[in-house]
């Protein structure tokens, strides 16, 4: 049962870390668009004149999603490094150090090898 309780916790952390980079990533892209002032899929909606996307104002308020995009992308990551340090330091505290080098290894192994299939650089 104990066994099967850290594999969880290892997979768990996994998954953070995933999340975790993501979000890293996503901060690194919102940051490049606002400062080369290009405009994401995700911030283009239709207005009732197509000229009015062109407006200061429509500027403004794809400048502020965007903005609030990466206070959420970094509160998300604060959220998610506490959560990753206390699994860690419960995992960590009953495994042997040869374990936690083979654990470890596993974790980034694992993350690298997400970060890769996305193609998040």
């Amino acid at each position: 049962k104990q066994w099967y309780q850290r594999r969880v916790r290892v997979r768990q952390i996994v998954r953070i870390r995933q999340k975790l980079e993501k979000s890293k990533a996503d901060i690194n892209f919102l940051t490049t668009a606002i400062m080369y002032n290009l405009t994401p899929k995700m911030t283009r909606f239709k207005l009732h004149k197509p000229s009015a996307s062109s407006l200061p104002a429509a500027q403004r308020l794809r400048t502020n999603l965007l903005r609030a995009e990466i206070k959420f992308h970094q509160r998300k990551i604060a959220n998610l490094t506490r959560q990753l340090s206390t699994l860690e330091s419960d995992l960590f505290a009953a495994v042997t150090w040869l374990f936690r080098i083979r654990i470890k290894a596993f974790i980034k192994l694992s993350v690298d090898n997400f970060i890769h299939s996305c193609n998040i650089t």
